[in-house]
């Protein structure tokens, strides 16, 4: 196994992960350049095409560089995958968001509104007309920040707090 020098992840760095994470389509897998702290995302179907081996020669000059790209990620052992949606567990941060308002009524709302069909919309409408989606974003973008914290930990890839957002539970 050769090693490799490990990029060290800024705050700020760590931030444009958790963003990227936070707009990341389903179906798309972002990896991490463990060198250069690079971020990309590829499709299902882009490493479709690496993996059912795709015939290069049919397919246009600018797909085939994609393909290169998408293989070196998918094959090389530079590339690992971030975290998924199923990793972030988007509900249970509404959920500790909820629990976090100190007004009861406000609260008791969001409660409700998690717990039944159409959890994700009901919240974000309930944000909507409750005004609080900049204080939603803000403790989001921290939690997953935290997500992010916690994947560097367990992959043993080095990163620094400074100019850190508080943690979620503050």
């Amino acid at each position: 196994r050769k090693e490799s020098r490990v990029q060290m992840m800024s705050a700020d760095k760590i931030l444009n992960i958790a963003e990227e994470l936070d707009i990341l389509p389903d179906n798309w897998t972002a990896y991490l350049n463990r060198q250069t702290g690079e971020v990309t995302s590829l499709s299902e179907e882009e490493a479709s095409l690496v993996h059912e081996e795709a015939d290069m020669e049919s397919l246009p000059e600018w797909q085939r560089e994609g393909v290169e790209k998408t293989r070196e990620i998918l094959e090389g052992d530079t590339w690992i995958p971030l975290p998924d949606k199923f990793d972030i567990h988007e509900w249970g941060i509404m959920y500790d968001f909820a629990n976090s308002m100190s007004n009861v009524n406000l609260r008791e709302e969001l409660q409700s509104a998690i717990q039944q069909k159409g959890a994700f919309r009901r919240f974000k409408d309930l944000i909507g007309i409750r005004g609080i989606e900049e204080q939603w974003s803000r403790y989001k973008t921290v939690a997953l920040e935290q997500t992010v914290m916690d994947w560097l930990d367990a992959n043993a890839i080095p990163y620094s707090r400074s100019n850190q957002s508080s943690s979620p539970e503050s």
